[in-house]
């Protein structure tokens, strides 16, 4: 016999923080959310942890899907994390029309942090919540893959 997956998610969380047993319950949700959805079929749904993000792999090493639910600051996030890779930073900037088109934005509402930085780039979209109301959740929820799928949609035809 092996530990089934609500066994394996609340042992870590034993001496765990409110915070983080908050961001454990809001991740779990939102698997539990994705896969009555059609999500799994573009994304590897990951085990629920007690961080503040959550990576999806986008078939690319180079770079890869982040969404963060941020409890202090009341904000989640949906964006590309770049790990080490100035020209490919670049090369989504260049693309700043066609990514503010299939996210359905402005382009003041993508978040560009990383032309100055050593190693990591990003660029995201961010949504106020208030991450102890867990009303807000399926809302939070259907952002996130909204844009989750539209930008890996849009991947293809930029790089």
């Amino acid at each position: 016999e092996q530990p089934n997956e609500w066994a394996k998610t609340i042992k870590p969380s034993a001496n765990a923080s409110d915070t983080q047993v908050l961001q454990l319950d809001f991740w779990q949700a939102f698997n539990d959310f994705a896969k009555n959805t059609s999500f799994p079929k573009s994304f590897r749904l990951r085990a629920a942890k007690s961080h503040n993000w959550y990576d999806l792999s986008v078939g690319d090493s180079r770079y890869h899907i982040c969404i963060e639910a941020k409890k202090q600051k009341g904000e989640a996030t949906v964006g590309i994390y770049i790990p080490e890779d100035k020209e490919l930073y670049n090369s989504f900037l260049l693309h700043k029309v066609q990514l503010t088109t299939a996210l359905g934005c402005s382009e003041s509402e993508i978040v560009w942090t990383g032309s100055d930085a050593k190693k990591a780039s990003r660029f995201y979209l961010s949504k106020g919540i208030d991450m102890t109301d867990t009303k807000q959740w399926p809302t939070i929820f259907k952002w996130y893959i909204s844009n989750c799928l539209a930008i890996k949609k849009l991947l293809p035809t930029i790089l």
